[in-house]
């Protein structure tokens, strides 16, 4: 999960692994836009940020009938809903990624700052390991080819 590679790379022997690489971070949500500031902060050399559709700003990642006083009645009709029903609601609720206005704005500050590459609405075709080369190919929708040492996936549960 995201949160053990965050955990991790906070290590100054971790650091060292993202130094100087080119990363590729995929997913549209809060965990992908850290994913990356954290890379940025790193000093990957190159960190490009690619989601498939224009990141949506919300306030928070789920819905608010989730929170406050609402939540105990909600969890409640959770509890009884059926395996098949809890992943409809929860897709429901998580609007297939987001991220806060704070977390945007900060991520345009690190495209002017720190060079962040943000491919919004562009998605990964193609992804092969180059033995001979050492790293990622990667051919995105909008006809683009790049190249990167590290590639991490930040999508959720379900590719789609």
């Amino acid at each position: 999960h995201a949160s053990t590679l965050t955990r991790g790379l906070l290590s100054p022997q971790n650091r060292e692994l993202v130094r100087g690489k080119r990363v590729l971070v995929v997913g549209g949500g809060q965990t992908s836009a850290h994913l990356a500031r954290l890379a940025v902060e790193c000093e990957a050399e190159v960190v490009t940020y690619c989601s498939r559709r224009p990141v949506t700003q919300k306030p928070f990642d789920i819905d608010v009938d989730c929170m406050g006083d609402k939540r105990p009645d909600m969890l409640k009709k959770f509890v009884r809903m059926e395996p098949g029903e809890r992943l409809t609601f929860n897709r429901k609720m998580r609007g297939g990624g987001s991220m806060s206005g704070d977390v945007y704005h900060g991520h345009l500050m690190a495209k002017e700052e720190d060079g962040l590459d943000m491919a919004e609405g562009v998605q990964v075709e193609e992804a092969r390991w180059s033995e001979e080369e050492g790293h990622v190919q990667v051919r995105l929708d909008d006809g683009s080819r790049r190249s990167f040492d590290l590639v991490w996936m930040a999508t959720g549960g379900i590719f789609d």
